[in-house]
């Protein structure tokens, strides 16, 4: 359901922000669009020490959100606002467990034979950025542009999934844990 949701997102983002391969005048719409979509393919890792274990090369996230500049569209400097959906998976080789006063993680005994085991979180978020630009040569195709930035968001959704067998029951199992105390709440 979930996948249906975030590739229906997708395509109405696409929807609703036609691309069109030429423009009129205006002077390329006095340097630049007035809108801005981003899609990013990231690898999520986190630093290890003893206590925390390193996460598999194989972990990954995306992040996809819309900009659009609400002071100075039409000048060489701006502040441009948005939202946006990031979703984090991280693939591990120790259990998350968590109580009433802290998270840790225990590792996987290496007696079972398990499939996977990940953590997810997926986060909504509103980045704002500040743009810097030059003016664009004289086809208003080039110019250089910095648009530094951040992003603020709130955890809508954290989950682990575990595939493999049961470690009492050697029994093969499926099993999803959609709460765990003491997780980032922001992003």
């Amino acid at each position: 359901m979930k996948q249906f949701l975030l590739i229906g997102f997708s395509v109405l983002i696409l929807l609703l922000n036609p691309v069109f391969g030429q423009r009129t005048s205006d002077k390329y719409n006095r340097y630049f669009s007035k809108d801005q979509f981003s899609f990013t393919i990231t690898s999520a890792q986190w630093i290890a020490n003893k206590s925390v274990p390193n996460p598999s090369a194989f972990s990954r996230g995306v992040t996809m959100q819309m900009m659009y500049p609400i002071i100075g569209n039409r000048s060489n400097v701006a502040l441009a606002i948005g939202f946006g959906f990031a979703s984090q998976s991280y693939f591990l080789t120790s259990f998350v467990k968590s109580n009433s006063d802290s998270a840790w993680f225990k590792p996987i005994p290496d007696t079972i034979s398990y499939h996977k085991y990940k953590i997810s979180t997926n986060y909504i978020t509103f980045p704002i950025e500040f743009r810097f630009r030059t003016n664009p040569d004289a086809n208003y195709r080039r110019s250089f542009k910095v648009y530094p930035g951040f992003r603020i968001g709130g955890l809508v959704n954290f989950h682990s999934k575990y595939v493999g067998e049961d470690p009492q029951t050697l029994e093969p199992i499926k099993v999803k844990e959609y709460y765990l105390r003491h997780m980032n709440q922001f992003d």
